[in-house]
C-alpha cells in the first residue's frame, strides 16, 4: 500500500506530458507565431537593432515586419542574408553575426532545427521547362483576374455544388 502513492504519482506525471508528436506540433506553432524568438538578452538582438530594425520594425515598403521574420524558417532567413535579397545589407556582418540574428529571430539554431523544410527528391526535383506552371502571376492571369479555367482546375461548373 505504501508503494501505491508514489507509483500513482509517477503514472499521473507520465500521463500529463504531451506526446512527442504534440510537442513537435507545439514547437512548430510557436515558431510560426513568432513566439519563440531569442529574447532581448540574445546577442542577435543588438545586431538586429543595429542592422535591421530601422526597416523591419517600422513600416517600410517591401521590408517584412519583424513579426513576419520570426515566422520564417531559420534556413530561409540565413539564405536571405547570405545569398538572397538581404545580401548587400548584411555585407558588413560576419557569418557568426548573421547566425546570431537568425537565432534571435527564430529562437533556435538554423541547420540544427528538428523541423527542416520538405524538398522534392529524385525525379520530382526536375522541372520541365517545356511545361511551365499554368498559373504564374499574382492574380493568376496577366490582367490580374482570379479566374482559373476548368481544364487547369480539373473542375467543371457541375462539380462546384459538390465541393466541401
Amino acid at each position: 500500500m505504501k508503494y501505491l502513492a508514489p507509483l500513482f504519482s509517477l503514472l499521473l506525471l507520465a500521463c500529463s506530458a504531451p506526446p512527442p508528436a504534440e510537442q513537435a506540433a507545439s514547437e512548430v506553432s510557436q515558431q510560426m507565431s513568432g513566439a519563440s524568438s531569442g529574447g532581448d538578452d540574445h546577442p542577435g538582438a543588438a545586431l538586429f537593432t543595429a542592422y535591421c530594425s530601422s526597416c523591419h520594425d517600422v513600416a517600410v515598403n517591401r521590408a517584412p515586419h519583424r513579426s513576419f521574420l520570426q515566422m520564417m524558417a531559420p534556413d530561409m532567413l540565413l539564405s536571405a542574408l547570405n545569398e538572397g535579397v538581404m545580401q548587400q545589407q548584411a555585407g558588413d556582418l560576419l557569418p557568426g553575426q548573421k547566425q546570431q540574428i537568425v537565432e534571435f529571430l527564430a529562437g533556435q539554431q538554423g541547420p540544427d532545427s528538428p523541423h527542416q523544410p520538405v524538398y522534392c527528391k529524385g525525379k520530382e526535383l526536375d522541372f520541365d521547362y517545356a511545361r511551365p506552371p499554368a498559373l504564374s502571376n499574382w492574380g493568376m492571369t496577366l490582367d490580374n483576374r482570379r479566374f482559373i479555367a476548368a481544364d487547369i482546375a480539373g473542375l467543371s461548373a457541375a462539380d462546384v455544388p459538390r465541393l466541401n
